[in-house]
């Protein structure tokens, strides 16, 4: 019993060393758009290009719609962003990265229910360093919201960061006819992808191995 339960702890020492040897910790700030509180009846407000209300987001251009969930539910908290105010809008967010780590970006995504006979939204979501390349680009799209079941998505994306600073931009691809029904954004976040201290596996590893080779010396006698 000695030896199963030394056994058992080396993989407990494992398990809290690839836990806690992560870099930790979301680098986006208002990720859920919790900010600015929505207190408007119509359970939405309109942000032009520059209105400082969302900070740290920045809009670039066009307008946004900050939605809470007496309009319809958000994925996380009280409140949504629509990336189509009363036009498309661009909003991005600078982070503080370290050169040569890699990064998961993680959000839910969904589209504006309340015209569900229009196509679905699309919107670019692009990760920028020091580059003129991108670290990350992507087009994503959503269809079929509905007020009761805005059937989010979840997307994953990696990049390693090439700089101090790094940008996240979400752009809305939706004009025309939907130019007021646009993708619905929600729990954004940023995270250094989990890393290994080799010092501390080490020592895990050493431990794990001594429990084995008393556990294979008792069995033989």
């Amino acid at each position: 019993m000695r030896t199963k339960s030394g056994i058992g702890l080396a993989f407990l020492v494992l398990i809290t060393v690839s836990t806690h040897t992560a870099r930790a910790g979301n680098l986006i700030l208002n990720g859920s758009f919790e900010s600015p509180v929505v207190t408007d009846p119509s359970g939405a407000i309109d942000l032009l290009a520059g209105d400082p209300s969302l900070a740290p987001w920045v809009i670039f251009s066009g307008s946004v719609d900050v939605v809470n969930n007496s309009r319809w539910p958000a994925y996380t908290g009280t409140q949504s962003l629509d990336l189509n105010g009363v036009s498309p809008g661009m909003i991005g967010q600078d982070f503080v990265t370290t050169p040569g780590v890699e990064y998961r970006l993680d959000f839910a995504y969904a589209n504006n229910p309340e015209n569900p006979s229009l196509a679905g939204a699309t919107a670019f979501v692009v990760v920028t360093g020091s580059g003129i390349t991108p670290l990350l680009f992507q087009e994503v799209g959503h269809s079929g919201s509905t007020v009761p079941n805005m059937n989010y998505a979840s997307f994953e994306g990696f990049f390693t960061a090439n700089s101090a600073a790094t940008t996240l931009i979400f752009e809305s691809a939706t004009g025309a006819d939907n130019q007021v029904y646009g993708v619905v954004l929600d729990n954004v976040s940023v995270n250094p992808v989990p890393e290994l201290d080799p010092g501390s596996m080490a020592g895990a590893l050493t431990l794990l191995v001594g429990g084995m080779l008393r556990l294979s010396g008792r069995r033989r006698r």
